[in-house]
C-alpha cells in the first residue's frame, strides 16, 4: 500500500489560498469596494435618502478556511453587509440592494444585481479575474435573526424576500462540529479537495455541486482519520482515507425519490444547511445531474480505493490525478523505486 499522504499535502499547499500575495490582492479589492460602497452610501444620504448605518462582516470560504485558487483564475470573495434595519420597515429587499448596487456603479465596469447577491466583477480584457459577491442583510429585526434579502429587478413578486439567515453561523458551526484544531485542520482539508474535485469534473453551470453543498457533506458526515501511535507518541494523518470514507458515506445516503416525469424512481442526495435558514442544498439539482453527480462520486471512489492499494506511489498517483486534475504531483518513477514499507491502517478516529 502506497503511503499517499506526502502527496496530499503537496496538492493541499497548491491549492489552497494562503495568506500570500494573493490573499493580499483580494483583501485589498475588499477594502477598496468597501471605501467606495461608504463613499456612495453617504452621497446618497446627502441627497436625501435615508439609509442606517450597515457593518460589514467578511463571510464564506475565506474566514472558514476552506478557500481554493481557482482553476480558470475567477477568484471570489464574499462579504456580508448587515444593515440596521428592520426587514418589515423594508419589504422589498431590492430597495436596501439598490442602495448598495448604486454606491458601487461605475467602480468596475460591471456591478450586478443578482437573486442573492450584488456582485461587483473586476476583468481583465474581457475575462473576470476577480468577483466580490456582497450579500444584503436586515440586521435590527424584532426576533433577534438577520435576514438575507434575495430578488433582483425582474424576480417574480414572491421571489424577492427576505430569508432568514445567519451568516457568522457556518463558522461556529466548523469549530464546534471538530473542536480540535488538527482534526478541524483535516476537516478542512477535505472540503478542499472535494472543491477542487468539483472544479476539475464538472463545467461552470452544468448542474455542479455547489461548495457550500460540499461543506455541509463535510460538517454532516467526516469522520477524522488519524493513526496515534502510542510509544513515539505521534499522530499522523490520512487524508486519503479521510475522503474515501466521506465519499463511500455520501454514496450511501442517495435515496429513491419518485420522479412523475419519467414515472420511476431515482436516486438523490439531500444535505441541509446546518445553520439558518437550513434548505436542502442539492435542491436545484435536476434528476439527470444528480445521476452524473452519483457517477462520478463513484469514479471518485474506486480511484481512491485503487491508489490506496496500489504498492508504487507513482502509479497512485497517477490515478488520482484523474479526479483532482493535474495539480495532484505525481512523484518522479525514480523516486518511488523503492521497497515500500508495511501499511499502517487508518484508525478512522471521529472529531
Amino acid at each position: 500500500m502506497a503511503d499517499l499522504q506526502k502527496y496530499f499535502s503537496q496538492f493541499h499547499d497548491a491549492i489552497a489560498l494562503k495568506r500570500d500575495a494573493e490573499i493580499a490582492i483580494l483583501a485589498d479589492k475588499r477594502r477598496k469596494v468597501l471605501d467606495k460602497l461608504g463613499t456612495g452610501i453617504e452621497r446618497q444620504r446627502k441627497a436625501g435618502a435615508i439609509i442606517p448605518t450597515y457593518r460589514p462582516l467578511n463571510q464564506g470560504s475565506y474566514p472558514m478556511g476552506t478557500g481554493i485558487k481557482p482553476v480558470k483564475g475567477d477568484y471570489d470573495l464574499d462579504v456580508g453587509l448587515l444593515f440596521n434595519l428592520d426587514k418589515l420597515d423594508y419589504p422589498d429587499p431590492l430597495t436596501v440592494k439598490m442602495w448598495v448596487h448604486d454606491a458601487l456603479d461605475g467602480h468596475t465596469k460591471e456591478v450586478r444585481v443578482r437573486e442573492p447577491v450584488v456582485t461587483v466583477f473586476y476583468a481583465e480584457g474581457e475575462e473576470h479575474c476577480y468577483h466580490l459577491d456582497l450579500a444584503v442583510y436586515a440586521d435590527a429585526c424584532g426576533d433577534g435573526s438577520s435576514y438575507l434579502g434575495r430578488g433582483k429587478e425582474h424576480s417574480l413578486p414572491e421571489n424577492k424576500r427576505w430569508e432568514e439567515s445567519d451568516p457568522e453561523a457556518l463558522l461556529k458551526a466548523m469549530r464546534t462540529t471538530f473542536p480540535d484544531r488538527e482534526d478541524r485542520a483535516q476537516a478542512r482539508r477535505v472540503v478542499r479537495y472535494a472543491k477542487r474535485w468539483k472544479d476539475e469534473n464538472f463545467s461552470a453551470g452544468s448542474g455542479a455541486p455547489t461548495g457550500i453543498a460540499l461543506t455541509a457533506c463535510v460538517l454532516r458526515w467526516f469522520v477524522v482519520s488519524k493513526v496515534k501511535d502510542p510509544i513515539a507518541q505521534t499522530t499522523s494523518w490520512d487524508d486519503a482515507q479521510a475522503m474515501l470514507d466521506l465519499v463511500r458515506t455520501m454514496l450511501r445516503n442517495f435515496s429513491g425519490v419518485w420522479d412523475a416525469d419519467k414515472n420511476t424512481v431515482v436516486q438523490r442526495l439531500s444535505v441541509t444547511l446546518p445553520v439558518p435558514p437550513g434548505n436542502d442544498l442539492f435542491v436545484r439539482m435536476t434528476n439527470t445531474q444528480m445521476a452524473t453527480f452519483e457517477q462520478r462520486l463513484e469514479k471518485l471512489r474506486d480511484a481512491l480505493i485503487d491508489a490506496q492499494s496500489d504498492v508504487d506511489p507513482h502509479t497512485a498517483a497517477k490515478t488520482l490525478r484523474k479526479v483532482f486534475g493535474d495539480g495532484f504531483p505525481v512523484p518522479e518513477k525514480e523516486e518511488t523505486a523503492k521497497s515500500v514499507g508495511p501499511a499502517i491502517v487508518s484508525s478512522g478516529n471521529s472529531a
